[in-house]
């Protein structure tokens, strides 16, 4: 029998009706659940729903069971009362449903991994195709016969959307993490002419904004106090091998080549509570042209969630007594009802150079104030050197 079929009956009997729905809450709490669950409903055009209603199916089965027995109890007319006991699924089939569910699972961490209407994700698509694609060939080997063709359908769908990659380089462009992924996971070969087509788009971007002149990113340097003070105690040997090495003029056939390198070699890497965007914003002036790059492929979307959301919420809005609005208001309204739900409209500011800059002028002008009080503190009169202030606190005071 089809295990799916039986579990998707079950849901329909459930939330026929309100007292339906009543009778099955009300199973589970009697027998000692923490938090009652209603059995959902699953679209054909969504497997992602296939795969809730059959995950609920298995966590709420002794529920089903006894939900069933109910009404086949209840029922006088026996037809029915056998149509509903035979929706009653045995040992073997509730193992066949697990099966099912576990291969469905593997499909919605690789989804999940990528899916999100908060952050850019599109950098892991590719590894989110090669888990699936893994996970699919690993569970082959482990099931039944009946899933084997099925799994052997998912398997070349998969290979078909990670086949079409190769035509867009954003998945290259935007992949975190210093490439680590495709050096860990891909061969040698692979790795290197990965590496050197993203070369060749740094280079094209960084011909467009700087042309075959040198990068004009400001390099930061300490400029605080114990900064100061480290660079007094460096050798002498250092400082005039720093001033050679700033001298040194850059191979006029690979300008872009140092910048390209800087960010590369470099192992840095977001905060635990910064997300990508945030931290390119405040590395802008570190690292121009990847920021430019950033810019444009980080906002590409790895999937349709945020716009199916968007879509769905915009439904909401648009009732039987707002029937009459236009394309331009509703999408204006649901850019409002973000901004409010988000937080858009009034927020603290995010940390940018601007800011860095601002706060760096805070404390130059601070620093100029303290140096005046002491110039002030330090120049007065002997007489007034002589001087002895006398502190008299409030109490003794009132005792005088």
């Amino acid at each position: 029998r089809d295990e799916l079929g039986l579990v998707r009956a079950v849901a329909v009997k459930v939330r026929s009706s309100s007292k339906r729905k009543e009778l099955f809450l009300k199973i589970q709490r009697d027998k000692g659940s923490s938090s009652a669950h209603m059995m959902p409903l699953d679209m054909a055009v969504r497997w992602s729903s296939t795969f809730n209603l059959a995950r609920a199916g298995l966590n709420l089965k002794d529920y089903i069971d006894y939900f069933i027995f109910e009404l086949s109890t209840e029922e006088k007319d026996s037809t029915k009362r056998a149509k509903l006991q035979a929706l009653t699924m045995t040992y073997q089939e509730w193992q066949n449903l697990q099966e099912f569910h576990d291969v469905l699972r593997i499909a919605d961490r690789a989804q999940q991994a990528f899916s999100s209407e908060t952050y850019p994700t599109l950098y892991l698509g590719i590894p989110a195709l090669e888990g699936l694609h893994t996970g699919l060939l690993r569970k082959c080997r482990k099931v039944s016969e009946r899933l084997q063709e099925p799994i052997d359908k998912s398997v070349e769908k998969v290979v078909s959307y990670y086949d079409k990659t190769g035509a867009s380089d954003a998945y290259l462009v935007t992949m975190g993490n210093k490439f680590k992924h495709i050096l860990k996971h891909w061969d040698k070969d692979l790795y290197n002419k990965a590496i050197e087509r993203l070369e060749g788009i740094f280079a094209a971007r960084y011909l467009e904004m700087y042309g075959n002149g040198l990068s004009t990113a400001p390099s930061k340097k300490g400029t605080s106090k114990v900064s100061l003070l480290l660079q007094e105690l460096d050798d002498s040997d250092d400082e005039e091998q720093e001033n050679t090495m700033e001298k040194t003029p850059e191979s006029s056939a690979k300008p872009w080549r140092k910048d390209f390198l800087h960010w590369m070699d470099h192992d840095e890497r977001p905060a635990e509570d910064m997300n990508v965007i945030t931290w390119w914003g405040v590395n802008a002036d570190r690292y121009p042209v990847w920021a430019s790059l950033a810019l444009d492929y980080l906002p590409i979307m790895a999937s349709s969630v945020s716009s199916e959301r968007a879509f769905s919420a915009a439904g909401i809005t648009i009732s039987k007594r707002r029937n009459r609005l236009k394309g331009d208001i509703v999408e204006a309204l649901q850019v409002l009802k973000c901004a409010i739900r988000k937080e858009l409209l009034v927020r603290p500011p995010m940390p940018s150079s601007l800011l860095e800059q601002q706060l760096q002028e805070q404390e130059e002008a601070e620093a100029v104030i303290n140096k005046e009080v002491e110039r002030e503190l330090t120049t007065g009169d002997d007489e007034e050197e002589n001087v002895i202030f006398e502190f008299i606190s409030d109490d003794e005071d009132y005792e005088n």
